[in-house]
């Protein structure tokens, strides 16, 4: 399984990606803001902690 993500503007174009438990996933990252590093947090479950304001990471979830 393939997700695609890009980031503009200092955003992602995409909240939150759900895959199955299992899944062999590749995650493509597209990086618009050139010179702008971004960070994407992946996590095992839908218990990742609450984002601040300030945080502009994009979960990637198993379900």
């Amino acid at each position: 399984m393939t997700v695609e993500i890009a980031a503009e503007n200092v955003a992602f174009d995409t909240e939150t990606i759900t895959v199955p438990a299992g899944a062999e996933v590749t995650v493509n990252f597209e990086n618009r803001d050139g010179g702008v590093p971004h960070n994407v947090a992946v996590y095992r479950d839908s218990s990742r902690p609450k984002r601040s304001s300030s945080a502009r990471s994009s979960p990637v979830r198993r379900r």
